[in-house]
């Protein structure tokens, strides 16, 4: 057992658990991260509880080594109710990229927002940047900057 080698992936994924989100989901990761290169957490309303939501980085921090996290939130989320509205989802991901940034430096924070049919649209992280397309933001961070 001490010669076991670090258990390493790229990034965790955070999104809620809707079942009308999985499919879409699960084949978009698929071809954007691969397979077996990132840890997955699913929670209701998914980054709406930033609590849990660090928690979870911070442990894929400390156990993977991971150096991306991915945050997707979703329209006609029942965990928020009548108050998920675009703006709340953007400004909910907007808070806790700025808390995962502030208490992990080293890790990178995209932001995106699904549509239930199956579209991904990329949250900048800031008014007024021009969103981009949400895989090749993902892309260009595990890349890195010598790319």
């Amino acid at each position: 057992m001490g010669n076991r080698r670090p258990l390493r992936c790229d990034a965790l994924v955070v999104s809620c658990i809707d079942f009308r989100l999985q499919a879409h989901l699960d084949a978009w990761l698929s071809s954007v991260l691969g397979y077996g290169t990132y840890d997955r957490v699913a929670l209701a309303g998914g980054v709406k509880d930033r609590e849990v939501v660090l928690a979870q980085v911070a442990l894929a921090a400390r156990l993977h080594g991971i150096r991306l996290v991915l945050l997707l939130n979703h329209e006609d989320c029942g965990a928020y109710g009548a108050e998920g509205t675009p703006d709340r989802h953007r400004d909910d991901l907007r808070a806790i990229q700025h808390r995962i940034q502030a208490e992990l430096p080293d890790l990178a924070v995209v932001l995106g927002y699904m549509q239930l049919d199956g579209a991904f649209v990329h949250v900048p992280a800031t008014e007024g940047t021009p969103a981009q397309s949400l895989a090749a933001v993902v892309r260009d961070v595990l890349r890195g900057p010598e790319s």
